[in-house]
């Protein structure tokens, strides 16, 4: 025989309970407690070291008015006197420090707000409050902080540690800033120094920074600019526009830069976006790149999608099923690759595919090439050159498929069938002409064309 629980006493004890919450919740804020502010300040040499610690609370970093330092934390908190008492006590203890043999600053404030239960307006929470290497909890009815402002010199060392905080810098800092910072929002205007350190789960936005050296781990950085930097990042989006040398190892993310001369990028499944680079060194696995005006770029990639404007040289090593397209190109070298997909709008000077499976499709090949070097086993080209100039033409292939328009050029060698074929063709007077197409391989298929405007 089953048996049937009688649920509806359940429900019933569930709808009461909620009746009884409800009201409550417009009790929320509404108290007479007043609020309590404290200040606390500190003279201090040039250039001091201050180390920030702030947890779960809103944080203004404001300029200081010379070198004093000042901090002011107004907050709302509701209990026993006793233990009001002892939780303005505890703070005041920890929340400035200034130790002047080393001209250092502490300023902590580190309080963990647990609420633990609230009924028929009654409400009980428990602030624990952790400095000086000890730890303690007082027992309240309520507690919220205001506003929380601290005002720094711009000259300083400043490390900074943040936990589920956010924190706006409203000053410009000329110093080091050393940054451990976790779930946290960070805003910043400008920093001279160098920036380092490591942040997860957060966000970065700043104007303008200075040497970077950050390990990222699911954390959005945006800046306008920045000197020189390496990043580590992994689940993160970064984008910085102006940069003078960047080294970046991401994992699973995106990369956006806007003018970057040297870059050396390692990534796997990341995507990239660079508007201009003067040298760029790319070893990436299964990403995306979309690319603009770049110098010279060297790439060591697989399974790539790798869109671009212009480039002056493109080398790639050991590609493995890359789809590369550009605009325009000056020179294309890849050798030892395997599966790559080119497709090319112009190359100017000069083409060099050394690979296995490749596809190769140039829509425009300047009829003042320098050469045109084609090798390796099941080869696709479709080549279409411009105004051509004067070249030679010849190669060995067995198994060839060659669409030439054999009329055009003078035949000088031509010997062979189906199955192997070696030539030699001359297009134009060759005496004084440097360039040459050559096709070395196995089962290569070329359709080579001419234009003439």
């Amino acid at each position: 025989m089953k048996t049937r629980t009688n649920t509806s006493k359940y429900k019933w004890s569930f709808l009461l309970l909620l009746a009884l919450l409800i009201p409550s919740t417009s009790m929320l804020g509404q108290t007479d407690v007043q609020p309590v502010v404290i200040k606390q300040s500190a003279k201090v040499k040039a250039n001091p070291k201050v180390d920030v610690l702030v947890y779960d609370v809103p944080t203004d970093i404001l300029p200081a008015t010379g070198n004093e330092i000042k901090v002011e934390l107004e907050y709302y908190a509701d209990g026993k006197e006793e233990d009001l008492k002892k939780l303005r006590n505890s703070i005041e203890e920890n929340l400035l420090t200034y130790y002047q043999g080393d001209n250092s600053v502490d300023i902590t404030l580190n309080l963990h707000n647990y609420f633990e239960l609230e009924i028929m307006g009654m409400r009980w929470s428990r602030v624990t409050t952790k400095g000086s290497g000890k730890k303690e909890t007082i027992k309240l009815k309520e507690f919220k902080i205001k506003s929380y402002k601290i005002w720094l010199p711009a000259d300083m060392s400043l490390n900074l540690d943040a936990k589920y905080s956010r924190v706006n810098v409203n000053t410009n800092i000329n110093g080091p800033v050393n940054l451990k910072i976790y779930d946290s929002q960070l805003s910043t205007q400008s920093i001279a120094g160098d920036v380092e350190g490591e942040m997860k789960y957060s966000s970065l936005k700043a104007h303008s920074l200075g040497n970077i050296y950050l390990e990222l781990y699911e954390t959005k950085l945006k800046a306008e600019e920045s000197l020189k930097g390496t990043i580590d990042a992994k689940y993160s989006d970064i984008s910085i526009r102006n940069m003078q040398a960047l080294k970046f190892d991401g994992y699973e993310g995106n990369l956006y830069l806007s003018h970057v001369p040297m870059l050396d990028i390692t990534t796997k499944y990341t995507n990239l976006s660079i508007v201009s680079a003067h040298q760029l060194n790319l070893s990436a696995y299964e990403g995306t790149s979309k690319l603009g005006k770049i110098d010279d770029l060297v790439i060591q990639g697989k399974y790539l999608e790798l869109k671009g404007e212009e480039l002056k040289s493109l080398k790639m090593t050991d590609g493995y099923e890359n789809e590369i397209t550009f605009d325009k190109i000056e020179s294309l070298i890849s050798t030892g690759g395997k599966y790559n997909e080119f497709s090319i709008g112009e190359v100017t000077k000069q083409l060099i595919i050394d690979g296995y499976e490749e596809e190769v499709d140039i829509d425009k090949m300047q009829g003042n090439f320098e050469k045109i070097e084609l090798s390796g086993k099941y080869l696709e080209s479709d080549i279409t050159i411009y105004n051509p100039q004067a070249h030679t033409l010849s190669g060995s292939v067995q198994y060839p498929d060659l669409n030439v328009n054999e009329k055009a050029y003078t035949i000088r060698k031509k010997v062979g069938d189906s199955s192997k074929l070696e030539f030699e063709f001359e297009f134009g007077d060759v005496s004084q002409s440097k360039s040459k197409i050559t096709i070395n391989g196995y089962e290569c298929d070329v359709n080579l064309q001419h234009i003439t405007n």
